[in-house]
Order: structure tokens, then sequence, then C-alpha cells
């Protein structure tokens, strides 16, 4: 399984930008994510795996959870976007 992403890792300004990257490439990976399918598929080294590794897989944790809670007032309809 590889991720199709080889264009975003070059284009990340800082290390939010990189983090949120990482952890977008491990929701699609899902369970089966390894750590040479991130490399091959981002296009990044061991040593910036590494770096950013558990940062990452904290927030793609934290994203898999969120809800969003979207309140409609009364006698009004709601159309998701």
């Amino acid at each position: 399984m590889e991720v199709d992403n080889q264009n975003a890792w070059p284009k990340c300004r800082d290390d939010d930008d990189r983090i949120a990257c990482l952890a977008s490439a491990m929701r699609r990976l899902g369970d089966n994510c390894t750590a040479q399918n991130l490399k091959v598929g981002l296009g990044i080294t061991q040593r910036e795996l590494d770096k950013y590794a558990d940062r990452a897989r904290a927030k793609a944790a934290a994203d898999s959870v969120y809800q969003r809670i979207v309140r409609v007032p009364a006698g009004q309809e709601f159309h998701a976007a």
C-alpha cells in the first residue's frame, strides 16, 4: 500500500505542515501503515520520520475522533456542504 502524495512533502513550509502531511498519510493508510510506506510514499528520510512521527501519530489519532457539532436554529433547515 502506498501513499500517493509525493508532491505534498516538499511544499511543507514548517514543522506544523510536515506534521499535518504525515498525519494525513497515516490516516489514509490506516492500520496497515508502515514506516516504509510513509518513506516511499512521501519521499522522506528515516531521520525526518523519526523527527515528526510521534507528533504526527498524535495528530492523526486526534483528527480521527474529532466531531463537528452544528447547531441549527429552530425553524431552519440544515444543508450539509
